[in-house]
């Protein structure tokens, strides 16, 4: 049978679909296999498109160039079609890579970011491949940025921040409707801070709307919380007698991440530095190393240094595979197990879920059968309706197993736990109430 007959008899396929006489079971069924479908026609499709273009037949169409012919003729935006055929070109020297995409193991968003990390740093290819069969898009993404920058010399980060620095901007505008928007990229050094300062205030919104008994999106809480973050800055500016007339802050120094004078207040929260002891003291990370930030993903040494000498509450020295030294301005141990809870559990545990933000711990057993909290009997899990944490207290969800090595058991369908009951204000690291004797 031709591709032409094969699509033929799909297009037949797809016209006769009736969802609605579909059970859930079947509808499940055909959608995994739609999905593989889409894979191995996404594969050859991105194997052959190097070869077109190559012989310049997006030339005989009319188009401008080969992003603007594929646009047209896939219906995407050019810069995904850039994209494609970036991944296209780089398949050419990354057999394993074009090997696993021709078997459908890939998907075309997977193949797009390994081939880009690959393609900077090719050893990086295997490890790379494994996490694509176990790891979800979000992790994947997150280890391909890892790969990238743990090609990069010193030097070579040096350039990247400052390609960093040129690119900056914040547009301001608003909308047909009204409606105003804000649209921002920083260094990386600089989003971290942002990020750091921003927390609290997310913190307290949240607090709030669940005190009031209201569950909003994340990014409502991120929006709120900006403009309470500017009001704040705002009320302390004019609480130190300055005025718009006042001197702006000096330019921020071209030395490598050195903080200027208008950086060198604490950040308002906590940050987590891991990184590998032997990648701190080279310099930068090779393949295979950690070094990042909890909560924004893998970042330059330089980075991590910088933030633990200026502004840092917390860091995380890895040797190997061991947790040798959590460092914290708090003295108290639970701080301490916060920390380390908060390293080894990036992300919600559950399996799949990657979820990183409004992560809560989960005790299991539960608090009031231990009767105590130890690391081992902790897991984050992901907040919010309907997240693992609500499904693990209210819903009737398991976990069970241990770090690592975590298995879910989903809530039962059409049980009686359909609604969580109220929840205080508190932060996911709230103690627990005392179950009394």
């Amino acid at each position: 049978m031709t591709l032409s007959e094969v699509v033929q008899a799909l297009e037949g396929v797809v016209g006769g679909l009736d969802p609605a006489r579909t059970s859930g079971s079947d509808a499940a069924r055909l959608v995994a296999l739609f999905d593989r479908a889409e894979r191995l026609c996404a594969a050859g499709k991105t194997l052959m498109l190097a070869r077109a273009v190559e012989c310049n037949e997006w030339s005989k169409t009319g188009a401008r160039s080969a992003p603007e012919w594929l646009s047209q003729l896939s219906g995407v935006p050019t810069g995904t079609a850039q994209r494609t055929l970036d991944t296209a070109g780089h398949l050419a020297d990354q057999s394993e890579v074009a090997d696993a995409l021709r078997s459908g193991e890939l998907s075309p968003a997977q193949a797009a970011e390994i081939s880009s990390a690959v393609a900077h740093n090719p050893d990086a290819a295997p490890r790379l491949l494994r996490e694509a069969r176990t790891r979800g898009f979000k992790g994947l993404k997150q280890s391909c940025r890892a790969a990238r920058l743990a090609a990069k010399s010193a030097e070579e980060d040096q350039a990247n921040y400052d390609r960093q620095r040129a690119r900056r901007y914040c547009r301001i505008w608003s909308e047909a409707d009204g409606s105003g928007r804000i649209d921002a990229r920083m260094d990386s050094l600089s989003f971290v801070r942002f990020k750091a300062c921003l927390a609290p205030f997310e913190d307290e919104q949240f607090n709030a709307y669940r005190k009031a008994g209201t569950r909003e999106p994340t990014d409502r809480y991120r929006a709120d919380a900006l403009l309470a973050l500017a009001e704040t800055a705002a009320a302390n500016r004019s609480d130190t007698g300055r005025d718009t007339d006042a001197a702006a802050p000096a330019s921020p120094s071209p030395v490598l991440f050195a903080p200027s004078d208008a950086r060198k207040a604490k950040v308002p929260a906590k940050l987590i530095v891991v990184v590998d002891r032997q990648a701190l003291l080279r310099g930068y990370a090779e393949d295979g190393e950690r070094c990042e930030i909890e909560g924004f993903g893998p970042v330059p040494v330089a980075v991590a240094k910088e933030i633990m000498s200026d502004a840092f509450l917390a860091a995380v020295i890895k040797d190997g595979i061991d947790i040798r030294r959590v460092v914290h301005l708090g003295r108290y141990p639970t701080e301490m197990q916060k920390t380390a809870l908060q390293v080894r559990d990036p992300c919600c545990v559950i399996p799949g879920c990657e979820q990183t933000e409004r992560l809560e711990a989960h005790h299991t057993p539960e608090f009031e059968k231990s009767r105590h909290t130890t690391l081992d009997e902790l897991a984050r899990t992901c907040s919010g309706a309907g997240g693992h944490h609500d499904q693990l207290s209210y819903q009737g969800a398991l976990l069970t197993g241990e770090p690592g090595n975590w298995q879910y058991q989903p809530p039962p369908t059409g049980g009686p736990f359909d609604d969580p009951p109220d929840t205080p204000a508190g932060g996911p690291f709230d103690d627990p109430p005392d179950p009394g004797p």
